[in-house]
């Protein structure tokens, strides 16, 4: 079995190991806010970013500042709704439909901010080369990236004939997943355990909002409506 292959099996499969998965992530992401809640940060959040930030290529700056922007309002309202309306040109209405719902989805790292009010990190502790605004757990950034980008990935496997085509679609939109937490904790806007709860959140999130779009798609709506009316 290639990567790609136990890759899709794992992330796009219904069956009971999926579900367990589901199940153990949300477990995870439950424990690590309420951890963040009483402001007990996991080992290693200044370690691991000193050595994320000890990273040094050409380019990184620029790099850094696209995913930054990519994932800053309302640029990424405006790549979701881009994408629904090329979605909805190709008659793929609902998953155009789906595409602005796990962008809306995104607003729900406000309830977790206010909750936590996690401060973010210090440039006593760390370099902070971003002056974000706001508090920290969990990253915004990464959470949208995990909603939009993973249910692109998704969709392409459902919507996308050309194998070539929807493997570039996926790699790169799990690319600008990671990408995106790597940057977030390079920056020095977020700890390690801020980009990892979202991540869970994200996976939580996303995991239930492809349920909902399955047992949509497998829905006969025509028929349905149709049963409705006479029933009336």
């Amino acid at each position: 079995m290639t990567i790609a292959a136990a890759l899709n099996q794992t992330i796009l499969g219904t069956g009971p190991k999926q579900w367990g998965l589901w199940l153990a992530t949300f477990v995870a992401a439950i424990a690590l806010t309420v951890l963040a809640l009483f402001s007990i940060y996991p080992p290693g959040d200044v370690t691991l970013t000193r050595a994320v930030q000890a990273v040094q290529l050409p380019g990184l700056d620029l790099i850094s500042d696209f995913i930054f922007r990519v994932g800053l309002s309302p640029t990424f309202q405006l790549i979701a709704l881009t994408i629904a309306a090329v979605m909805a040109l190709r008659r793929q209405h609902l998953a155009a439909l789906f595409v602005v719902l796990a962008a809306i989805a995104r607003g729900s790292v406000v309830l977790l901010k206010e909750l936590v009010e996690r401060p973010r990190p210090s440039p006593f502790q760390v370099d902070v080369t971003e002056q974000a605004g706001g508090v920290s757990f969990p990253s915004g950034h990464v959470l949208g990236a995990v909603l939009l980008w993973g249910l692109v990935y998704f969709a392409s496997e459902q919507l996308i004939a050309n194998r070539r085509i929807r493997r570039w679609v996926q790699w790169s939109s799990l690319a600008l997943i990671v990408l995106t937490g790597f940057q977030r904790v390079w920056a020095g806007a977020h700890w390690p355990s801020d980009v990892l709860a979202a991540y869970l959140w994200g996976g939580v999130i996303l995991f239930a909002v492809v349920q909902v779009y399955r047992f949509c798609a497998g829905c006969h709506w025509r028929s349905l409506l149709a049963r409705i009316g006479g029933r009336s």
